[in-house]
């Protein structure tokens, strides 16, 4: 053949046998293994939610914390809340 390449054989003997479908299990082994396969799915879901969670948090509220946190300093280090307080003192007394 060309290149090297090993001839192809058109006789196939290894055929893959079907497999064999597996007995159900009744009685006190089947009621294990059938609440262990729910249990397992309940905690899949539960994991899944909780990465996603987490994956949120990290991407939307720790930017949005560190913004706020760096203005309220902002804010405090300058003394721009002070001057800004003082003309508005008098409204905080007014009950209208």
């Amino acid at each position: 053949t060309a290149g090297g390449a090993a001839p192809m054989s058109s006789n196939n003997n290894t055929s893959a046998a079907a497999p064999q479908p597996l007995p159900s299990e009744g009685g006190l082994i089947g009621l294990i293994s059938s609440i262990g396969r729910v249990m397992g799915r309940v905690v899949g879901i539960f994991f899944n939610a909780g990465r996603r969670t987490i994956d949120q948090v990290v991407r939307n509220v720790l930017p949005f914390m560190a913004f706020v946190t760096m203005l309220i300093g902002l804010i405090l280090y300058t003394g721009i809340g002070d001057v800004l307080a003082q003309p508005m003192g008098p409204l905080a007394n007014n009950i209208v």
